[in-house]
C-alpha cells in the first residue's frame, strides 16, 4: 500500500468538510503534508481492515456460488478500488484525517490495511470516506505511475482518470454456458455530454473505538452483493461491458450506500 504522510487534525465544521478534504487530498498525495517541519503529534493508530464478502460470508473467487437480486448464478474474478479521504469522527465533531488515497485489491495482502494515525485520545464514532476519486485527484496521470494506478485508468474517451472500481466475474446465462459481466464505476463524460456523470459517493459509517495512545484494527467490509440489489443490477441486461452505460453506472451509484459496514473494533496487545 502506498505510504502517506501522518494525519492532520481537523476542525469539527462539517459545512467545510468537503473543501477541507480535497485540499487535504492533493497535499498527501503531493507529499507535502499538512504542516511545518514540526514532528508529528502523538496518539494511537487505527488500522481498517478491508474486507470483502457475499450474503454475508468471505468472499472466495472463482466460484459459482453466488446468487444476485436479478437470480443469476455468478462468480467473481476480480476486485479493486479507491477509497479517499479517510476520517475518523470523534464525539465531540473532532476529525482526524488518515490516507488521502488508497489502492485496495482483493487478491493483495499488502493492500488489506489503511493506517489512520497520530490519533488523539477520545471516542470515536464514524468513520468517514469517499469511494473512489475526487475530481482533483482523478486526472489522468495524477497518481503515482505504478503498475496498479495504471491498471486502473479510465479511457480518456469516456471522460479519463482512473476507474472507481473494477469488479468483475462470469454468470450462468441459464442456457449452460457462462458469460462476463462487468461493474465498473468510473467518471463518464462523452464530449458531447451536457450533464457528465460522477459515480463516486461519500459513506459515513457508526463506529465505537475508544483510542487512548493504543492501537485498535477495526474490520470494513464490502459485500459484493450489495452492488446488485435496489435498484436491481441484471447481468443479462447490461452485459460484458457497462463503462459507457450511463443506467448502469447509476445503478451502482445507488447501491453503494450500504455495501459497506463497520464491525466490532479490537484492540492489538
Amino acid at each position: 500500500m502506498t505510504r502517506f504522510p501522518p494525519a492532520c487534525k481537523l476542525t469539527p465544521n462539517h459545512a467545510a468538510l468537503r473543501t477541507r478534504f480535497a485540499a487535504l487530498g492533493i497535499a498527501l498525495l503531493l507529499g507535502t503534508g499538512c504542516g511545518d517541519s514540526a514532528a508529528p503529534e502523538a496518539g494511537g493508530t487505527v488500522h481498517l481492515q478491508l474486507e470483502h464478502a457475499v450474503a454475508g460470508q468471505p468472499l472466495v473467487l472463482q466460484s459459482m456460488r453466488y446468487t444476485n437480486a436479478a437470480g443469476s448464478s455468478y462468480n467473481v474474478f476480480e476486485l479493486r478500488y479507491y477509497l479517499s479521504e479517510i476520517t475518523l469522527e470523534a464525539s465531540d465533531g473532532t476529525l482526524v484525517a488518515g490516507p488521502a488515497v488508497v489502492y485496495r485489491d482483493h487478491v493483495d495482502a499488502a493492500t488489506e490495511r489503511a493506517t489512520v494515525q497520530h490519533v488523539p485520545p477520545g471516542h470515536y464514532s464514524v468513520l468517514h470516506f469517499h469511494f473512489g476519486l475526487r475530481p482533483g485527484d482523478n486526472v489522468p496521470g495524477h497518481l503515482p505511475a505504478t503498475v496498479a494506478n495504471l491498471v486502473m485508468q479510465w479511457p480518456d474517451g469516456l471522460g479519463g482518470g482512473y476507474h472507481f472500481m473494477q469488479l468483475d466475474g462470469r454468470y450462468d446465462n441459464g442456457m449452460g454456458a457462462e458469460w462476463d459481466w462487468a461493474a465498473h464505476l468510473g467518471r463518464l463524460n462523452h464530449p458531447s455530454d451536457l450533464s457528465p456523470l460522477d459515480p463516486s459517493f461519500d459513506v459515513a459509517l457508526p463506529i465505537s473505538v475508544h483510542v487512548q495512545n493504543d492501537t485498535w484494527t477495526l474490520p470494513v467490509t464490502m459485500d459484493v452483493n450489495r452492488w446488485f440489489d435496489n435498484p436491481v443490477y441484471d447481468f443479462r441486461v447490461v452485459g460484458g461491458n457497462n463503462m459507457s452505460n450511463r443506467a448502469a453506472l447509476e445503478a451502482l451509484h445507488d447501491n453503494g450506500a450500504d455495501v459497506f459496514q463497520a464491525g466490532t473494533a479490537s484492540r492489538e496487545p
